[in-house]
């Protein structure tokens, strides 16, 4: 069976849990890198993170899962846009 350019192929639940379940231990593992003073897994971790929920052309896992209006927990602390530091 051969698929045209762009076609989706529709992914079964359970292949959708093991590919988000992967992507969390993926995530976990960077952090830990992340966390031990090695800046440059920031970048993906952000790509992890972006497959797991951002909606664009394609749907994220989350969403192809049906979790898309669970809610986040934010524990950011607030900042003041004046102490941004941004170097062109």
């Amino acid at each position: 069976m051969a698929y045209e350019k762009g076609e989706r192929v529709a992914r079964g639940r359970d292949d959708l849990m093991s590919e988000a379940g992967e992507q969390l231990i993926v995530l976990g593992d960077l952090c830990a890198l992340f966390d031990q003073g090695r800046p440059y897994y920031a970048k993906p971790i952000s790509v992890v993170i972006r497959t797991l929920v951002h909606d664009g052309m394609g749907k994220s896992l989350i969403s192809q899962l049906g979790f898309d209006q669970v809610k986040f927990l934010d524990t950011a602390n607030s900042f003041k846009l004046s102490n941004i530091n941004f170097v062109l």
